[in-house]
């Protein structure tokens, strides 16, 4: 086993339910199947065994992304792969600012798990209210608690404050992976965004990762389709970018009859049902996207 096969079943270790195949680890959560391993290590999966692990674990759809740093496509992660990134090389005009602003009002510290699930739940909870799409799902302290430190089984992951005197305005847990980061989450507090925590937050990690450590490139994920996100308009002003690869999805035989009803075409009609079913038609047209952008690389 090479260092970055260990790597990855080191972080696999902290996910419940894990499948491999192709030596690339599966997670299962809510009916969707996608890998752990970071996207630019992907290289080929197999789809009858991707079918085999959907009809298995009676999941509604696979996912996966390969051919990392494609030619410009409609799927992309957010991302930066800048060695020498720097506060100075930043672009933005007002990207530039906020950093500066953030690091001149804010101070970035490393946390531990012990005192990051104190610190942090206030500001993770009171999130999920001001999202348009809520998470019926969201922890209690105690499930919040044994997360946290289930994950923090895994020496690569790593938890990052910005405070604003003593009170902590924003928080992000990275996940290093081998050769590359990602910003597995990361959340702020609205009352305190004006000192821009998140700016300086998301900097010094960049820098730290980049430019200290000799990462390959840190992310914060793919294109969000379920809800709408200021985050990737923030980092791609702070000097990240799309970077484009393939997207490839495979779906259950229910997630095709689906698809094959035609439900496409008459979906802005039926706009009522959100109201009863709070983000259940957000996943809808979300499943809808993802499947017509996967079809893009068909042509």
């Amino acid at each position: 086993m090479d260092k970055a096969e260990e790597i990855i079943k080191g972080w696999a270790q902290c996910f419940n339910g894990i499948i491999w195949t192709d030596d690339v680890p599966w997670v299962y959560e809510s009916k969707i199947l996608k890998p752990l391993t970071m996207p630019h290590q992907i290289k080929n999966i197999d789809r009858k065994k991707v079918r085999e692990i959907i009809k298995s674990k009676g999941a509604l759809l696979a996912y996966w992304a390969d051919n990392w740093n494609l030619n410009e496509s409609e799927w992309w992660w957010t991302s930066c792969d800048n060695k020498e990134y720097d506060v100075e090389n930043i672009e933005d005009k007002r990207g530039r600012r906020d950093v500066r602003k953030g690091l001149r009002e804010c101070s970035i510290k490393r946390i531990e798990p012990e005192n990051f699930v104190e610190l942090s739940y206030g500001i993770y909870s009171n999130a999920f209210k001001s999202y348009e799409y809520h998470n019926l799902n969201v922890f209690s302290r105690k499930q919040y608690s044994e997360y946290i430190f289930r994950k923090s089984r895994f020496n690569g992951y790593e938890l990052w404050g910005a405070f604003v005197g003593k009170k902590l305005a924003a928080y992000a847990a990275a996940v290093v992976i081998d050769d590359a980061v990602l910003i597995e989450s990361a959340k702020s507090d609205y009352e305190l965004q004006i000192h821009c925590p998140n700016n300086a937050i998301f900097y010094q990690m960049t820098k730290h990762y980049l430019c200290e450590r000799g990462k390959l490139y840190i992310t914060n994920g793919s294109r969000t389709l379920l809800h709408p996100t200021n985050i990737n308009d923030l980092l791609i002003r702070m000097g990240y970018r799309k970077i484009f690869c393939r997207l490839k999805v495979e779906l259950s035989d229910f997630a095709k009859i689906i698809l094959h009803s035609g439900i496409d075409k008459w979906i802005n009609y039926i706009n009522p049902i959100d109201k009863i079913f709070p983000g259940k038609l957000a996943k809808l047209k979300s499943f809808l996207n993802l499947v017509e952008i996967s079809k893009s690389f068909n042509k």
